[in-house]
């Protein structure tokens, strides 16, 4: 009898083990899926993988460059923050999960894309996209394009040598405080200038036309 129990609580064993390993393929896959797009903690104290740390260095320089915004001119952030107590004008480089995005340019040059909030004393806070180059001896802001006032950021990432950005915008009965409109915009650059080549309504999923 003794021997009977113990064969079987063996095999009920053997089978739990079986079904585990099994599910192990779909979770790896669930984590790879997830993993992009790319952000970390710079502010956490563990040990710090290889790419994190390189990650966190060239953010740490993205938020120390001096960007040149459309109807704001230029400002040279300090830790992340722009501020001109004379015109009131406050830079800021959002960091926050997924709103910076390493990549490449389609002929392999290196970059980074980034997002900015310029905000001038009032209530408006103008959301762009700067992309920053890696030019040998350090990265250089080079364009930069308004996305929106007060839209939200969802995220940032490089596809195919391409920026793609999802974020809430403004639908037709939208206020200003309050975007709903679910977007999808995918912007190249060419030359020194940053290109809106396609926007989809990701509610829908039908592209619409660019707006700018």
């Amino acid at each position: 009898m003794r021997s009977l129990i113990q064969h079987l609580m063996l095999g009920t064993m053997i089978g739990m083990m079986g079904l585990a390993s099994a599910a192990v393929p779909d979770a790896q896959s669930s984590v790879a899926q997830a993993a992009e797009p790319v952000w970390h903690n710079c502010l956490t104290r563990e040990v710090w993988s290889p790419e994190k740390q390189a990650w966190c260095q060239q953010t740490e320089v993205l938020k120390n460059l001096t960007y040149t915004l459309p109807q704001f001119g230029t400002a040279t952030l300090s830790n992340g923050t722009y501020q001109n107590p004379d015109t009131e004008l406050t830079v800021t480089l959002l960091n926050r999960p997924y709103t910076i995005g390493f990549g490449e340019l389609a002929g392999g040059t290196q970059a980074a894309a980034v997002i900015l909030v310029a905000n001038s004393g009032g209530t408006g806070n103008f959301v762009h996209l700067a992309v920053v180059l890696d030019q040998g001896p350090g990265f250089i802001p080079v364009s930069a394009t308004m996305l929106g006032d007060r839209v939200n950021i969802e995220s940032v990432q490089w596809r195919n040598g391409q920026i793609q950005v999802d974020l809430i915008s403004h639908g037709p009965n939208d206020g200003a405080c309050c975007p709903t409109q679910p977007l999808r915009q995918i912007y190249r650059l060419e030359g020194d200038t940053l290109t809106l080549v396609a926007e989809t309504d990701r509610s829908t999923a039908q592209a619409i036309p660019a707006l700018y």
